[in-house]
């Protein structure tokens, strides 16, 4: 007796148009959204790194403009040596020598000649 081979007929299911592109869809509105959220993470992290490099000088500058205002208050040195370089001020006896640069002087008369 020989063996039969039946072949069944298998029926495949019909597509549902309607929830593939419904899928569709929102598989790419998650990578459109997912990937503009990451740009703008990095965006965000690259901002966030630079203000905190200027939070950290703005801090040490601060902590500069702390100690030489203490140094103000307390050290009369201090008081002397500001009152010399920004209003000018000099001891009695003492002379001020004012040295003009020399290429300056140099330089204007070169600028002087037309040729």
């Amino acid at each position: 007796m020989k063996n039969k081979i039946y072949r069944q007929k298998v029926e495949l299911p019909d597509f549902d148009y309607k929830k593939i592109l419904f899928y569709s869809v929102i598989i790419f509105l998650s990578y459109v959204f997912v990937s503009n959220a990451i740009i703008k993470y990095f965006v965000v992290k690259q901002k966030y790194n630079e203000l905190e490099k200027k939070y950290i000088l703005l801090k040490r500058k601060n902590f500069d403009l702390r100690q030489e205002l203490n140094l103000i208050k307390n050290d009369s040195s201090t008081i002397e040596y500001y009152v010399r370089k920004e209003l000018g001020y000099i001891k009695q006896g003492e002379q001020i020598y004012i040295l003009k640069n020399e290429q300056h002087d140099v330089k204007e008369k070169i600028d002087d000649k037309k040729y």
